[in-house]
C-alpha cells in the first residue's frame, strides 16, 4: 500500500476497539438466512464513528456509460480517506436500489472490519462444498435474496449456467447455491466487465 494513512489508520483502530459486531436484524426466509440491514448497520455504527472523527459517504457516478456506487470511510479532522468503487449491473431502477443496498452494506461492514455475517471458519469460501443426503438448509447458508436478485438482473447479459459451471466447477442453480459461491460468482461477473 502505498498511501499513507496514519490518523484514519489510527481512527478505524480505536473505533474497532469498541465496536466489532452488528445483529442480524433482517432475515431472508426464502433462503432461510439471516442478515444486518442497512438502516440497522448506518444507526449502529454512526455514533460510534462520529465519536471517532470518522464518516462514510457515498454517491454514484456514471463512468464509460456504467454506473458505480462510490464509498468513502474519511477521517474528517486529516481529510485522509479510503475509498471503494464498485461497478453496478445494467439493471432497471428497482435492480439498482438492490444492488446499491447490498453493496453499501457490505463495504461499510468490510472497510471498518465489523462482523455482520455468520462464521462458517472459511468452510464456504475454501473448495467446492460437498453436498451430502445429510445437508440442510439450516446447516448451509444459502444465497441471499440480495445475490439472487443480483444473478437474475445478470441473466439477460450473460449465460449463468456456463458462469456458473466456470467459477464453481459445478452445475448450479438458485435453490442449491451457497451465500459464498453466489459472491464468488458476482464476484467473477463483475470482474469480466471491467
Amino acid at each position: 500500500m502505498t498511501d499513507q494513512t496514519p490518523a484514519l489508520d489510527q481512527a478505524l483502530m480505536d473505533f474497532q476497539g469498541e465496536f466489532l459486531v452488528v445483529p442480524l436484524d433482517g432475515a431472508n426466509e426464502h433462503f432461510g438466512s439471516r442478515y444486518a440491514t442497512l438502516p440497522t448497520i448506518v444507526q449502529k455504527m454512526t455514533p460510534v464513528l462520529r465519536s471517532h472523527g470518522l464518516m462514510f459517504k457515498s454517491w454514484t457516478e456514471v463512468v464509460d456509460g456504467n454506473t458505480h456506487l462510490v464509498v468513502v470511510l474519511l477521517h474528517v479532522e486529516s481529510q485522509e480517506s479510503m475509498t471503494s468503487r464498485i461497478k453496478l449491473p445494467d439493471v432497471n431502477p428497482q435492480g439498482i436500489g438492490s444492488a446499491l443496498t447490498y453493496f453499501r452494506r457490505y463495504t461499510m461492514l468490510t472497510m471498518t472490519g465489523v462482523v455482520a455475517d455468520g462464521d462458517d471458519d472459511g468452510n464456504a469460501a475454501s473448495a467446492p462444498p460437498v453436498r451430502t443426503a445429510r445437508a440442510t438448509r439450516s446447516q448451509v447458508q444459502m444465497m441471499s435474496r440480495e445475490q439472487f436478485d443480483a444473478l437474475r438482473q445478470w441473466a439477460s447479459q450473460v449465460n449463468l449456467e456456463q458462469i456458473f459451471d466456470q467459477v464453481l466447477k459445478r452445475p448450479a442453480t438458485s435453490d442449491d447455491m451457497t451465500f459464498d459461491e453466489a459472491a464468488r460468482v458476482l464476484e467473477h461477473l463483475h470482474a469480466t466487465e471491467k
